[in-house]
């Protein structure tokens, strides 16, 4: 498909287009190649288009929820390695670095959440449907130092069955067992 020179175009819902564009098979002229997509409320998408639909690498924008992602497109999904970065429902600011699936965190990757307080909270393992599934960490870094691991079993995003427990100041080991997230049995 032949791209046209770079080109602005104003859509009636407010969109405006600036990029690399080609002529569809109706006779329209769309996005194909480099550009950016603008919104009216500020969101914004730089990156690849394949006749009008994000494809291969790029950046967006959600301005009505704060959220940045970096990475890869596959016809017009969020799909393939990213960071995201966003702000949680508490203020805390947020960081996933791993892979994505129909826009959801799904296959290997970590979290990192830095709370207003100066705790930070790191999800690291295999992630499925937007939750941690599968053997996991979930390590608190107060802010004063103290540093707590817990590895595991995660089921639907929660420490289910037979884990570990670390206090990175002490070097202290403890078998656990995990149930709903909470340890119920130390060893």
């Amino acid at each position: 498909m032949l791209c046209l020179p770079m080109q602005t175009l104003i859509y009636s819902n407010g969109l405006t287009y600036y990029g690399q564009t080609t002529i569809a098979l109706t006779g329209i002229v769309i996005p194909h190649g480099y550009g950016t997509l603008y919104y009216p409320n500020g969101t914004f998408f730089r990156g690849n288009f394949v006749q009008n639909r994000r494809h291969g690498w790029g950046h967006q924008y959600d301005a009505t929820i704060q959220r940045d992602y970096v990475g890869e497109f596959l016809d017009d999904r969020e799909e393939g390695y990213a960071i995201v970065t966003r702000i949680g429902e508490n203020g805390e600011h947020r960081v996933y670095t791993g892979y994505v699936s129909n826009s959801r965190r799904h296959g290997p990757g970590k979290q990192t959440e830095t709370r207003m307080d100066g705790w930070t909270v790191v999800f690291e393992g295999t992630w499925q449907n937007d939750v941690l599934h599968g053997w996991g960490t979930h390590t608190t870094t107060t802010a004063a130092g103290a540093c707590y691991r817990y590895e595991g079993n995660f089921v639907n995003g929660i420490l289910e069955g037979n884990g570990y427990m670390y206090d990175r100041l002490t070097g202290q080991r403890w078998s656990v067992w995990y149930a709903g997230g909470s340890v119920t049995q130390w060893q």
